[in-house]
């Protein structure tokens, strides 16, 4: 779906957030104005560093998988 980024999706972090903010609201049903959504979607939930050693606990990056 993110052409030619990593298993992080560093490049395209904010686009991921976006669409994934914007499907869920769509399948809860929840509509909430642009302003509002813009404040959601532009809210920072985790930090690179976080992310990263997070996805590792969780046995994201085993493998040939990595955020490079």
């Amino acid at each position: 779906m993110f052409e030619g980024d990593d298993h992080a999706l560093t490049r395209y972090s904010l686009e991921a957030e976006e669409f994934l903010c914007e499907l869920i609201m769509r399948c809860a049903s929840v509509g909430i104005g642009h302003d509002e959504h813009i404040k959601v979607i532009q809210k920072q939930l985790v930090d690179e560093e976080d992310g990263i050693e997070k996805m590792k606990q969780g046995g994201d990056l085993r493998g040939k998988e990595n955020v490079e």
